[in-house]
């Protein structure tokens, strides 16, 4: 009877021992698997860990930039606003300097009557390039007219003409 035992014993020892190793075998294609799987997902880990450290850096990259446009913005609104008091400046001057070139073609205007009364001259435009008018000579109740070219005469030939006119003395 022993003997049975023994067989039975060596039975079942050999059972548990293909259990033994079937479950070994079991468990070392987990772990087989297991590590596979941790390395696909390690390898996994790290390309997202560089496609993230890429996005870092482009993020800083367009941080600095959008930061330079800011800083050029402000740059260019500060000058927009001193061209703008510059414009305003100028544009006091231009208003003072109309102001005084007003004040000058009346003070002018006025000098032109005052000599155009004194002399007794009517000017005539009519003629392009052309010096005419007519003189009212006061002391002899005459009236002579004048045509004078002056690509042909001197400033002061024509002065001197105009004045022997005005006094009575020529023609022109």
């Amino acid at each position: 009877m022993l003997s049975g035992y023994a067989v039975t014993f060596d039975n079942e020892a050999k059972k548990a021992a293909n259990k033994a190793d079937e479950e070994c075998a079991r468990l070392m294609k987990q772990v087989e698997e297991a590590t596979e799987t941790c390395k696909q997902e390690s390898q996994h880990l790290k390309q997202l860990t560089a496609l993230l450290n890429k996005y870092k850096i482009e993020q800083n990259m367009l941080s600095q930039q959008i930061q330079e446009c800011n800083d050029t913005f402000h740059d260019l609104r500060q000058q927009t606003e001193r061209f703008k008091v510059e414009a305003l400046e100028d544009m006091d001057g231009v208003e003072q300097l109309k102001e005084r070139q007003l004040m000058e073609v009346t003070r002018l205007r006025h000098q032109i009557s005052l000599y155009a009364l004194c002399s007794g001259i009517k000017w005539d435009y009519a003629e392009e390039g052309i010096l005419a008018g007519e003189v009212d000579v006061g002391s002899k109740g005459i009236i002579r007219c004048f045509s004078l070219d002056p690509n042909e005469y001197s400033r002061y030939e024509i002065a001197n003409k105009l004045t022997a006119i005005i006094e009575g003395a020529a023609t022109a």
